[in-house]
């Protein structure tokens, strides 16, 4: 089964362009340890009425995103030490 890895989280709209850098550098770290991972990185087009973006980062692999990738994937941004709460949903193709 192939697996596609959702990551979303809640960003103060304040704070955006110093968490856009602090994301954007940990995602070129997980890019350098797996050349083959497509990430994109979103956000919603509303912001709450307590001023917070949703961002979500969804992670795709050829092969699925696998364990070892998950475990890098957290170790990368557990050490950029972000604020945020992040939730981690992992999906598999039904087409598989």
């Amino acid at each position: 089964m192939k697996h596609t890895l959702f990551v979303y989280y809640k960003v103060p709209q304040a704070e955006h362009a110093s968490a856009k850098l602090l994301v954007d550098e940990a995602l070129s770290q997980i890019q350098l340890q797996f050349t083959s991972i497509q990430i994109n990185l979103m956000r919603r087009p509303e912001v709450s009425s307590e001023g917070l973006e949703t961002w979500m980062e969804v992670y795709h692999h050829p092969s699925g995103v696998s364990a070892e990738m998950k475990a890098h994937i957290a170790s990368v941004f557990t050490n950029a030490a972000l604020p945020y709460k992040r939730a981690i949903e992992d999906f598999i193709d039904l087409k598989d």
